[in-house]
């Protein structure tokens, strides 16, 4: 057995290393797995950013599901492109919910959103943690909201997902409130 050892000694990050070896570096992950969001929102979130969600689409191309529409806009082939965020549904909460967190910001793919929240959006570090925080949470509502639908066949107001999200988002912001938060983040934040 020593003699193996001595032979290839190996340390955690040489293996580590070795196996990420010619993997792309994600730009999204830490936006993804912020400290802020719910670790339920921040799972769903990262499957969904790798389009990995059994979306209907999906379910479709295996002959598990007869039909391919969406379940909640009932218009379009459901995949992870049109569910998040080019559904009227989706759509119309990421819209309400980005004038509660006063961001002008047009709908894009899930990618893009994590994207410009990390490099283009121009709020402190707590309001990018926020808004990743937002972002995930929507994600999760959407899918979540979309399984009611399917299992269900009941699909919720938007205003009343939106009421959810909000709730869930500020009581999580509540919890994890630091007292290294400015006071012009503290009066954005209690004005949520």
């Amino acid at each position: 057995m020593s003699q193996w050892n001595n032979q290839h000694n190996y340390s955690i990050k040489s293996v580590y290393l070795k196996l990420m070896e010619g993997k792309p570096n994600v730009q999204w992950a830490k936006a993804i797995w912020n400290r802020m969001s719910l670790p339920k929102h921040k799972f769903i979130a990262w499957i969904g950013i790798q389009a990995r969600l059994k979306t209907k689409d999906k379910l479709y191309q295996f002959n598990i599901n007869p039909d391919d529409r969406c379940c909640l806009c009932g218009a379009e082939t459901e995949s992870h492109a049109h569910l998040f965020f080019n559904c009227v549904y989706s759509k119309e909460l990421i819209k309400k919910l980005l004038i509660w967190v006063d961001v002008n910001y047009a709908t894009r793919s899930i990618q893009q959103w994590f994207r410009w929240i990390r490099s283009s959006y121009s709020g402190s570090k707590l309001r990018k943690s926020i808004m990743c925080t937002v972002i995930a949470a929507a994600i999760y509502q959407i899918w979540r909201n979309r399984n009611t639908a399917y299992w269900l066949s009941k699909v919720y107001n938007v205003d009343y997902v939106l009421k959810d999200t909000k709730y869930i988002v500020k009581n999580r912001i509540n919890m994890c409130n630091n007292a290294k938060w400015s006071s012009v983040d503290i009066r954005w934040v209690d004005a949520l």
